[in-house]
């Protein structure tokens, strides 16, 4: 009996939890984007856009993704581009780009295909290609 206690509960630690919905609302107030390439490290690589339809795509990026982020089991990954949203120099909050992820707050959310190359190519456009 204890053996199937045992197993149960180690059975509970792998199973990996539910995906879970974020909400992002307040990401659309922002009226300034700044993405910064973290695998350069140099303040030349932090790129501030303030036009209004490409910040809006900033934002489409994780608002249309709600569903299907999810607590890594070790800690979060590092990911290459940050994109942090500001409404009148105030931070509103951020996420992160990795090379098929999505991270914010510490859930992670996987791209793969055309996802993953529009949201690669969005965060590109505003700076050099890797």
């Amino acid at each position: 009996m204890a053996t199937a206690a045992a197993v149960a509960a180690l059975a509970a630690c792998v199973t990996e939890p539910a995906p879970q919905r974020m909400n992002f609302g307040e990401l659309a107030l922002a009226d300034r984007v700044r993405i910064a390439d973290r695998e350069a490290g140099s303040r030349a690589d932090i790129r501030d856009v303030n036009d209004p339809s490409t910040v809006a795509a900033f934002y489409q990026v994780v608002a249309t993704r709600p569903d299907g982020w999810h607590r890594p089991w070790t800690e979060s990954p590092n990911p290459r581009y940050t994109v942090t949203f500001s409404r009148s120099g105030k931070d509103l909050g951020s996420y992160g780009v990795g090379s098929s992820y999505l991270v914010a707050d510490g859930y992670v959310r996987n791209l793969a295909g055309a996802d993953l190359r529009a949201v690669l190519s969005l965060v590109q456009a505003a700076g050099p290609l890797p």
